[in-house]
């Protein structure tokens, strides 16, 4: 990626104004970025007696926090279809984990944001993170939410930080996709 010049008359920047129900966003530092997006993750209801009989079920046996993640990683990666849908506000807010869930499929965002909640049932943090996975300008202390076109899911395991990518359904734990 290359970096932003002002003076290049040659490149341009489009700052689009992404609205949803709770308004315009117009967040352009790192900070500011990070703010917005954590509101628009974990949202909703939380999951149902039936869905969370389901996760119990899953996480039955696991002794340790890398077996949950392991576990809640396999559910998202193989047991909830990837769909990219970015209709209205989908475009920009993940959907509630009850309802990726229950439907059985969900884009990326969706599926970042049900581990996260799987996760909380379990008692392991896992963090939505967003990434840009397609070549694009890059603008040195400056963000925005268009920047990025990808959410994976993080988990810190003690020192080291494991990326997790639930859309590749082939990808096992521990790898990302090429």
């Amino acid at each position: 990626a290359r970096s932003f010049d002002p003076d290049d008359d040659t490149q341009a920047l489009i700052w689009p104004r992404l609205i949803d129900a709770r308004g315009a966003t117009q967040a352009i530092t790192p900070e500011a970025v990070a703010r917005e997006m954590r509101g628009r993750f974990g949202r909703g209801p939380g999951l149902e007696p039936e869905q969370l009989e389901r996760v119990h079920r899953l996480l039955t046996g696991a002794r340790t926090a890398e077996e949950k993640v392991r576990r809640i990683y396999d559910l998202a990666r193989t047991g909830v279809r990837y769909v990219a849908d970015v209709r209205g506000e989908g475009a920009i807010t993940a959907r509630p984990a009850s309802l990726v869930l229950s439907r059985g499929w969900g884009d990326c965002k969706d599926k970042a944001n049900l581990m996260v909640e799987l996760g909380r049932v379990a008692g392991v943090a896992l963090h939505p993170v967003l990434v840009r996975v397609t070549p694009g300008l890059h603008w040195p202390g400056r963000s925005h939410v268009s920047f990025y076109d990808h959410a994976i899911a993080a988990w810190r395991d003690g020192d080291r930080l494991q990326y997790l990518d639930p859309t590749g359904s082939t990808v096992e734990f521990g790898n990302l996709p090429d």
